[in-house]
């Protein structure tokens, strides 16, 4: 059907506009208000510290402390821990060309490269016609951990993208430097550490060998460049304050009394997720890579709010996996779950995900790949 010379199922490029400048609006207002409350600033500091002392020091709370007060912004009103640098080293490696530019410039210039993931990830994985495409970025963009992760400046964004073209590499061929682009897992490995043992159970053998090539590369250089002096700072710093509630608070560890009960879970989630993508090996690259991502979200033991936008790819992957109509149609409850986030925290995202690995496991094997799920799905959006 045509109207003014424009088909109706084009793609609605002035509501997806309108829309990423509401969006945009939204989190730049909170940006004015309070300009210290962005991760990145973190990232920034730290940066700067590995650039003026040395990067052994980019750890040190001391000067991580004194930067903060020269910086000043809100978060030098925070508690240390919680505005320290607890990231590898390969984010402030990244952040250090935005250095060049001051704290609100930098953030702005960041953000660009944190869209740009997420604008990546959906071209890359977000399945169907134009319409159905434009309508998830429109739903993206205000899923409340994207948000969120947004406004704060997340590196969690290039992870996403990281395994979003890991996926896109793989189909379209290109084992080697798909492991290659994985290895960006690394900036926040909590968010996706069971993809790479999914590869190895699916036998993608050249990805896995490349991954781990490359992995093993980015620890000497690590070694070389960070010292054993800064490790050991690094570590400590991250023993110290990562079981602090505001780190484990929206893991699964929140259903269990004690930390073994916690790692006992962690660990049978995480086992059960590689089991569901090993079974459904046959069917494709997608159900494992979505069940794999779920359930490192499962069992990481270190983990906000934020994170959860990671399972933006592992229902887009389950879209393009041609799966049951049972299952795709319950892709759409990832957006209550995200929406209650801050009612009820992250409860509803985690049964979401436990879920998800279940219905991975549960799908029949054999059964036939189904196309008509997803345009069925597509068929509701319009009406």
């Amino acid at each position: 059907m045509i109207l003014s010379g424009r088909r109706l199922n084009d793609p609605p490029w002035l509501a997806v506009v309108g829309w990423a400048a509401l969006a945009a609006l939204h989190w730049s207002t909170d940006y004015v208000a309070s300009p210290g409350f962005s991760d990145f600033k973190i990232y920034y500091l730290a940066a700067r510290i590995g650039i003026a002392h040395g990067w052994q020091h980019m750890y040190d709370p001391r000067l991580q402390d004194a930067g903060w007060k020269v910086l000043g912004y809100d978060f030098s009103r925070q508690s240390l821990p919680d505005r320290l640098f607890l990231s590898p080293p390969l984010v402030a490696w990244i952040a250090t060309p935005f250095t060049v530019l001051p704290p609100p410039a930098a953030y702005l210039a960041w953000s660009v490269l944190t869209i740009g993931c997420l604008a990546l990830t959906w071209w890359l994985l977000a399945p169907g016609t134009p319409l159905w495409r434009s309508t998830q970025l429109l739903a993206s963009l205000w899923i409340a951990p994207v948000l969120f992760g947004l406004m704060l400046g997340q590196a969690a964004f290039l992870v996403l993208a990281a395994v979003a073209a890991c996926w896109w590499l793989l189909r379209h061929d290109r084992p080697s430097r798909a492991g290659l682009v994985l290895t960006l897992i690394w900036i926040k490995p909590n968010l996706a550490f069971l993809v790479p043992p999914m590869l190895l159970l699916l036998s993608e053998r050249r990805a896995m060998a490349a991954w781990l090539a490359a992995s093993l590369g980015l620890a000497l250089i690590v070694g070389l460049v960070v010292g054993t002096d800064g490790l050991a700072t690094y570590l400590h710093e991250l023993m110290s304050f990562a079981g602090r509630p505001f780190n484990t608070a929206a893991t699964v560890a929140q259903l269990t009394p004690t930390s073994q009960g916690a790692h006992m879970l962690e660990a049978g989630l995480g086992g059960l997720a590689l089991f569901a993508g090993w079974r459904q090996r046959r069917r494709g690259l997608e159900l494992p890579l979505a069940a794999a991502i779920a359930g490192s979200l499962l069992a990481s033991p270190y983990l906000h709010p934020y994170d959860f936008t990671m399972l933006l790819a592992s229902v887009w992957l389950v879209l393009r996996g041609s799966p049951p109509r049972w299952l795709a149609w319950a892709m759409l409850l990832a957006i209550p779950a995200a929406e209650l986030l801050f009612t009820f925290g992250s409860l509803p995202l985690l049964a979401f995900a436990a879920g998800l690995v279940a219905a991975v496991a549960l799908v029949p094997t054999m059964e036939l790949r189904r196309r008509g799920s997803v345009t069925e799905l597509e068929s509701a959006a319009r009406a």
